[in-house]
């Protein structure tokens, strides 16, 4: 589970590819329930690949970005999002 993204950066314009980090927020999950805390990872994706992946959304609630400022999210729940590496980021 993550909680938090630190920042987006686009990778491909062309297939709008882009690349993050996780922060402050990342826990292993089993049988549905948080288990551990577990490392950040930098990720790449593509959003619109993501969402053809998603197999549950939340209502949207108001989340806070460090570059984007107030916005209206969802929650989601999505299979094989693409983690590239592990982060030195805390």
């Amino acid at each position: 589970m993550i909680t938090r993204l630190w920042y987006i950066r686009v990778v491909q314009p062309q297939t709008w590819q882009l690349t993050g980090l996780s922060r402050d927020g990342v826990f292993l999950v089993e049988n549905g329930k948080v288990s551990d805390p577990v490392t950040n990872f930098r990720w790449n994706e593509s959003p619109t690949e993501v969402l053809q992946r998603t197999t549950k959304l939340s209502e949207p609630i108001r989340v806070t970005g460090d570059e984007t400022g107030s916005q209206m999210a969802p929650a989601l729940i999505t299979t094989d999002f693409n983690f590239t590496s592990v982060s030195d980021a805390v």
